[in-house]
């Protein structure tokens, strides 16, 4: 049986009072005392029981026979970009250098080549084998799913890259943010507190130390958690969500993300596919007649990595933190159904403003073929609520609404168009 939360009485209170205060558009807090003491409640006891955790752990993690140090990691992507740099260098000195070397003298070097062929190929190989060894050496298995992938950077490494990114989005937003007393924020806050003190068996959902912070942007439809536990949510967002359900379903997507670790897979990843992007760089201004026809090709070159390596392989990552944050919301008796139908949801509103993009130009899956993969997990992830004594979900399914409603705005459409 799943680890179940503990404090599920105070959501079910919670549901009925900020179903009204929140998503039925009325927004005094004057009114709403009752509100925030659960708030307050369901907060303080999951920060002290984090607290505790955290206390534990701190204490568990930091006897070490000898200072533990690491290669400063914006270092190594500073590196990055000045290798990219140099093959561009290379690869243009190479190819004026060949423009102007004599006939007589190419012919020589081309015998070079050939004479020294086999000590070129024997010094590829060392090179790849290298390279393989390097890849396998810092394969690690992913947690709840257990898919084995990349990761270049130590979590020491990548808590530091982290850090630097929540402090430069602190500093951005810092005119933005929503005092703490905020009915939006005492939500948000007390549903993201929910969803970890339910999740209480994984080990990431204990040691991290999570803050959240609201951001007052009404035009942004978004959230997002760093790896060191900062959580930024925009008001756009919360204005969205027709649920709490729906906001905790997308909290919980985000969530998984760090769990997985899905931020320090994409930058290695990255770091590994530009190995053979720096190789195909160089190649690329050495072989190419004039500067002009190296750059297009080489635009053209990252749009096609873009399109046939880097966005597939997000796309996969959005995909396994649905399914983890649908277990996640799932084992915090949320009414999962409503993840499914904020896409759909989604899919309707970007679709009046026509910002649906084809999904093999977008990072992410289509909104309605979210949908659809979330709908295809939800037998799974229903029986794992059940499993978690949840109280029984209404009848009405809330997907079945949005479907109707997603019709409704197909036809009138099409309708439309007839017009036209």
């Amino acid at each position: 049986m799943a680890f179940c939360c503990l404090h599920r009485h105070h959501l079910g209170r919670m549901y009925s009072l900020s179903s009204k205060l929140i998503f039925g558009n009325t927004l005094n807090q004057s009114k709403s005392p009752k509100y925030f003491n659960i708030c307050k409640n369901v907060i303080s006891s999951c920060t002290r029981n984090r607290e505790n955790t955290r206390k534990s752990a701190y204490a568990r993690t930091q006897f070490h026979t000898s200072p533990q140090r690491y290669l400063n990691p914006m270092i190594l992507l500073f590196a990055k970009q000045l290798v990219k740099v140099g093959a561009i260098i290379s690869g243009r000195t190479v190819r004026k250098w060949w423009q102007h070397l004599p006939k007589d003298r190419r012919g020589h070097f081309k015998d070079w080549l050939f004479a020294s062929r086999y000590k070129i190929a024997l010094g590829t190989s060392g090179l790849g084998s290298i390279i393989f060894l390097y890849y396998m050496s810092h394969l690690q298995e992913a947690p709840i799913t257990h898919r084995k992938r990349f990761i270049a950077f130590t979590p020491d490494q990548f808590l530091k890259i982290s850090e630097f990114e929540a402090n430069t989005y602190h500093e951005q937003y810092e005119k933005q943010k929503l005092p703490t007393s905020d009915l939006r924020h005492l939500h948000t806050t007390a549903i993201v507190n929910h969803i970890i003190q339910c999740n209480q068996d994984i080990e990431d959902f204990r040691h991290k130390q999570w803050t959240v912070t609201v951001i007052q942007d009404d035009d942004v439809t978004n959230a997002f958690v760093l790896p060191n536990g900062s959580i930024f949510v925009f008001t756009g967002l919360v204005n969205l969500c027709e649920s709490p359900d729906q906001l905790a379903t997308v909290l919980g997507h985000e969530l998984a993300h760090v769990i997985l670790n899905h931020g320090a897979e994409l930058v290695g990843f990255a770091m590994f596919v530009d190995i053979f992007v720096i190789i195909m760089m160089a190649a690329i201004w050495t072989l190419m007649p004039s500067d002009g026809i190296a750059a297009v090709t080489q635009w053209f070159y990252h749009k096609v990595m873009d399109i046939i390596v880097h966005m597939p392989y997000s796309r996969q990552l959005e995909k396994e933190a649905d399914e983890v944050g649908l277990q996640f919301s799932a084992k915090a008796c949320f009414d999962i159904r409503e993840c499914s139908a904020f896409w759909t949801l989604m899919d309707i509103e970007m679709d009046k403003k026509g910002q649906n993009v084809p999904e093999w130009l977008s990072t992410h899956p289509s909104n309605e073929k979210r949908a659809e993969y979330i709908d295809d997990l939800m037998n799974t992830a229903l029986k794992m609520r059940e499993s978690c004594n949840c109280a029984r979900l209404p009848n009405t399914d809330p997907r079945t609404r949005y479907k109707t409603k997603k019709l409704e705005v197909k036809n009138e459409k099409t309708s439309n168009y007839a017009v036209i």
